[in-house]
């Protein structure tokens, strides 16, 4: 994605607005979500409750400010692909270029998965935001295949690449790893373009479960009813 420069009006509008992130994001973490009101936001960035709003319509479009931009990044990532370049490929593409912006900050990443966590309003804000970029992938795919967008294939292509990312994201949160998540989203997808063969592999070397099993000669009463006689 080729960013314009900006003019000085435009960079002035960007600094309130990442001021107003920054400031959300360290209140609710040492507030919580629900304790943190805009007026504490606002006086934090030094700006007005009025001036959020020009910003944001509700507290909790604060949490979700990049979100448009990041859709956008895959969207022209997977509409721009070179000649032979997978959609797979291009998600890698347009996720380093997410992480290599200014405003994606680790920190900043994990409170905003805390609170989606512990919040089911955010929760569903966050999955509504997921199903987007489904179908930004699903879109690409239907037009490499030539089918419909609705198709089986590219629905589930798309919900593959985005869910694998998604827990790729998840594992990095959980391990409480130093820096971003591009490691992480890079064996994702690689895993996922390897068709799930290493778990199938993986699963072959692990030892049997244990299966409780009926002593030998004794069939019990469900084989019975499991295979009725000819009458």
């Amino acid at each position: 994605m080729c960013d314009k420069p900006l003019s000085l009006r435009e960079r002035k509008k960007a600094r309130t607005r990442q001021a107003l992130v920054d400031a959300a994001l360290r209140l609710f973490a040492e507030r919580g979500f629900e304790a943190t009101t805009v007026a504490d936001i606002a006086e934090a960035a030094d700006v007005s409750p009025r001036t959020f709003f020009t910003y944001f319509p509700a507290k909790e479009e604060v949490l979700f400010a990049g979100t448009q931009d990041r859709l956008e990044r895959v969207h022209v990532a997977l509409a721009e692909r070179a000649p032979g370049e997978s959609f797979l490929d291009a998600l890698r593409r347009a996720a380093r270029d997410v992480l290599a912006q200014p405003t994606f900050q680790a920190e900043g990443q994990r409170t905003h998965m805390q609170l989606v966590a512990a919040n089911p309003a955010l929760a569903a804000r966050a999955l509504q935001d997921l199903l987007a970029a489904e179908q930004e992938v699903a879109a690409a795919v239907a037009a490499d295949l030539g089918v419909d967008q609705t198709d089986l294939v590219p629905q589930v292509a798309a919900a593959a690449a985005v869910n694998a990312l998604r827990g790729a994201l998840m594992a990095w949160f959980l391990s409480d790893a130093g820096g971003g998540p591009q490691p992480a989203f890079d064996q994702a997808l690689d895993l996922l373009e390897q068709g799930l063969g290493a778990l199938d592999a993986a699963a072959g070397r692990r030892p049997p479960s244990p299966i409780v099993q009926a002593p030998s000669g004794d069939t019990g009463p469900s084989n019975e009813a499991a295979s009725p006689r000819t009458r």
